[in-house]
């Protein structure tokens, strides 16, 4: 049932009836005042033309008692023309055919005229004409005034109807529409800010109240599901970290024990028990790892990883990061190479955060590098902030897998790796870190040409004169 779209058609087809009787009386109103304003205009001209007509008759009059010369024989005649033109205009103006015939008299009179007596009868008749015409002139002033008032008073009832109509029109819209649907957009707000105890709706039954019934069984729905999830994510962040927890424990006593073995303290081992304890004890590291990555990324993503942000030098901390990973700098025969600007910056960060990002790119790149290969981490300005980059060297990124490279265990041929498996962790630990500082985090890459993987930190300032540049790992060593 469509109550609002009835009751709106309903009230416009009203506001048109309205309106349309209303315009056809004030049209009639309109055409009565014109009519009454033409016919006084037409008896206020005929009285001046008649009177113009009698000043006529006397300027003939005393132009013929004169010896006339060449100028006022030419003054005459204009004269006569005149009173010709007049009686003309007289005789279209009027239309009562008693009025007609005196005009018609004066006009045969006149023709016939040639002395003062004649002059003189001729303007007795014509106020005799002007004052016939008066008697009519007082009728049509006030029929004219009548009428006036009645389109005035009409005009006004008019507008004042039509804008109690839109007056109506707009509280019934107000009430039965835009209202309704602010109170349904500003609930629709709160749903977004993440309430989802919403009140019940109204009981309109109208196309607004339906749709804001809809919405609220959708937004329960929503709501219930979003409850679910979040006790879901909730059971799943608990477990994991139950489970990191529990598992740290035993593998770090695995490590010592194994570690304590193949230092021979405890015995000798048999070469071939020793290749199969190392084997055992870069694994148990690996599971260390992976245990470490999946407790602070379960942090990261339910924000309870802390940032102490702070300005720190930007060379330092890149320097530091270098100095973390030369142990495997020495295994990959790989060397790094640092290009800054030569401008110094510092960067509102979290320098242990920023150091574990760069240390995690400068790894990566070091072991999908081939020996002897060059790395390069340097950065610079970017819009407001500053781009840390690293480049390889290495066999590059397809594109089929540019999308997924920061998705969670999903390690980009790992199986090449000449060092150390990786847990397909240490990427989306990157990300999410940079973007818990705001910024963002990319790559570019050519297949078979190496990759170029960058961050970008939203807050940084340029502050002192930097003297060195290409800095290589063995010069920092």
């Amino acid at each position: 049932m469509k109550t609002l779209q009835k009751q709106l058609s309903r009230l416009l087809i009203a506001l048109l009836l309205v309106t349309g009787l209303n315009s056809v009386f004030l049209w009639k109103t309109l055409t009565n005042l014109y009519q009454a304003s033409e016919k006084l205009q037409k008896n206020q001209r005929v009285i001046a033309l008649a009177t113009d007509l009698e000043r006529g008759f006397f300027e003939e009059d005393k132009l013929r008692s004169i010896e006339p010369d060449e100028r006022e024989k030419k003054q005459l005649n204009n004269v006569r023309n005149q009173i010709k033109s007049d009686l003309n205009e007289i005789l279209n103006l009027i239309d009562d055919k008693q009025g007609v015939a005196k005009i018609r008299e004066i006009q045969n009179f006149w023709k016939s005229s040639k002395d003062h007596h004649g002059t003189t009868q001729l303007m007795i008749f014509v106020r005799s004409f002007i004052a016939n015409q008066q008697k009519f002139l007082k009728p049509l002033e006030e029929g004219a005034n009548d009428a006036t008032k009645a389109t005035t008073i009409f005009a006004a009832i008019y507008f004042i109807v039509f804008g109690v109509i839109l007056l109506i029109l707009n509280s019934f819209l107000q009430h039965r529409l835009f209202i309704p649907m602010g109170r349904l957009s500003e609930k629709m707000k709160d749903y977004q800010a993440g309430n989802y105890q919403l009140p019940p709706p109204d009981s309109n039954e109208d196309e607004v109240g339906q749709l804001e019934a809809r919405f609220y069984e959708m937004a329960g729905r929503v709501g219930q599901t979003v409850t679910e999830l979040k006790e879901i994510d909730r059971v799943k962040t608990d477990f994991i970290s139950i489970a990191s927890h529990e598992l740290r424990t035993p593998m770090t006593s695995v490590k010592g024990s194994l570690s304590l073995i193949l230092s021979g303290t405890v015995s000798d081992v048999n070469p071939e028990v020793k290749d199969l304890l190392t084997i055992a004890e870069k694994e148990t590291d690996r599971l260390i790892r992976l245990i470490n990555d999946i407790l602070d990324l379960t942090k990261m993503e339910s924000k309870k990883l802390s940032i102490d942000k702070k300005w720190h030098m930007l060379n330092e901390v890149v320097e530091t990061a270098v100095s973390a990973i030369q142990g495997l700098l020495e295994i990959t025969k790989v060397k790094i190479q640092m290009t800054f600007p030569n401008v110094q910056y510092k960067a509102f960060m979290d320098r242990d955060r920023i150091t574990q990002v760069i240390t995690n790119l400068l790894s990566n790149a070091a072991k999908f590098s081939p020996a002897g290969s060059m790395v390069t981490i340097g950065y610079e300005p970017y819009e407001n902030g500053i781009m840390i980059y690293v480049s390889d060297q290495g066999p590059g990124i397809a594109n089929e897998h540019k999308d997924h490279v920061f998705e969670k265990f999903r390690s980009t041929d790992a199986g090449k790796s000449k060092i150390i498996r990786g847990t397909g962790l240490g990427l989306p630990i990157c990300k999410a870190l940079v973007e818990q500082h705001g910024g963002r985090i990319g790559l570019e890459s050519e297949f078979g040409k190496g990759a170029t993987f960058y961050f970008i930190l939203t807050e940084a300032v340029a502050t002192t004169q930097y003297t060195s540049n290409d800095v290589t790992n063995e010069e920092a060593a």
